[in-house]
């Protein structure tokens, strides 16, 4: 069994998401500026609300970060993909988990001995 690397790339002409180069996600502006500061490396919840919605002080931007959250995780599922790409850190934020993206790849001979697989 092999597994290619996982590849995210956002596409801002398209404000879209394309992963392992054959899914694309159509994202909202604010979804697609979320994924980019996580991206960029950012991770703790604080930072992610500032540098998407530029305040951290307000009860609201907690409740749209959430949202976000919420969202992207829906949009995976809807496309197949893992949703523990978006991986929370407890008591810090949030961050890309490119692993959860990994795609199995069967070789020849599972594929084949699969065909022959029936019962126990």
């Amino acid at each position: 069994m092999s597994f290619s690397t996982p590849s995210v790339v956002l596409d801002g002409s398209k404000q879209s998401i394309i992963i392992n180069n054959d899914t694309i996600i159509a994202v909202t502006p604010v979804q697609f500026l979320f994924l980019s500061v996580l991206m960029d490396g950012v991770t703790e919840k604080k930072t992610i609300i500032e540098k998407v919605w530029g305040q951290a002080n307000d009860s609201r931007y907690d409740n749209n970060y959430y949202q976000i959250i919420f969202q992207i995780r829906h949009l995976l599922k809807k496309n197949n993909l893992a949703v523990e790409f978006l991986q929370t850190i407890h008591c810090h934020g949030v961050r890309l988990n490119y692993n959860a993206l990994r795609v199995k790849r069967r070789t020849f001979i599972e594929r084949f001995l699969s065909l022959f697989r029936y019962g126990c």
